[in-house]
C-alpha cells in the first residue's frame, strides 16, 4: 500500500468518526482537489442536507 493510500484511509477513518459524532452514519466521498490547496477533500454539500447544517459548519468541524 502506498503512502497516499494509507493517508487516504486514515483521513476516511477520521472523517467517519467525526461525522458519526455529528449524527451522520451514511456514506461520504473523498476527492483529490483540482488545486494544490490540499491533498484530499471531503465535499460537504451532500452532507449538509442530512445533517441540517451548513457545508461551512461541517467543514469547520471536520477540520478541527
Amino acid at each position: 500500500m502506498s503512502i497516499f493510500n494509507t493517508f487516504t484511509e486514515d483521513v476516511k477513518d477520521a472523517v467517519k468518526d467525526a461525522l458519526s459524532k455529528m449524527g451522520a452514519d451514511g456514506p461520504f466521498e473523498t476527492e483529490i482537489p483540482s488545486t494544490d490547496a490540499a491533498d484530499l477533500d471531503v465535499p460537504c454539500f451532500l452532507l449538509a442536507k442530512s445533517l441540517k447544517r451548513s457545508p461551512a459548519d461541517i467543514a469547520n468541524v471536520l477540520a478541527s
